[in-house]
């Protein structure tokens, strides 16, 4: 190939590799998206259940007192 010619090919290339780029965009944008949905519902379960324990915990301590 000459120089001229492998310039056009990578400069298809490239054009061909933006396109694929933009059009896995929004997926990705939406994985991440979703990641962090996730993530916050985990933190709030995470933090329920704490509550949920100490709440058990000052239960069980009102239990063993009566006794």
């Amino acid at each position: 190939m000459h120089n001229n010619e492998q310039l056009s090919f990578l400069d298809i290339l490239s054009v061909i590799s933006f396109i694929v780029g933009l059009a896995n965009y929004s997926e990705n944008v939406s994985q991440g998206a979703m990641q962090e949905a996730v993530q916050s519902a985990v933190e709030e379960i995470h933090t329920h259940l704490e509550e949920q324990d100490e709440k058990l915990n000052w239960i069980l301590s009102l239990l063993e007192a009566e006794k």
